[in-house]
């Protein structure tokens, strides 16, 4: 069976990984509003396990605080 990928994930998987890289908070937090508004719960966890792949330690616990933050002021407002 052939491998297929959705170029669209694909996609957004490498913009995500390039934000957390950069330490770019504010494109995490558009990326992942946009991902939220396009797919669901399953395909999203698919996208973020990509990134953390290309990630190191450092930059998956910046991203994890980072999307806590996030999740917190959208809780506060």
């Amino acid at each position: 069976m052939p491998l297929v990928i959705d170029e669209a994930k694909g996609w957004a998987s490498i913009q995500l990984t390039a934000a957390v890289c950069r330490r770019d908070s504010q494109k995490v937090s558009e990326l992942s509003q946009k991902l939220t508004a396009l797919y669901d719960d399953k395909e999203i966890q698919a996208i973020w396990k990509k990134v953390k792949l290309l990630l190191t330690q450092e930059d998956i616990t910046w991203l994890e605080t980072t999307l806590t933050e996030l999740s917190q002021l959208q809780l506060a407002s």
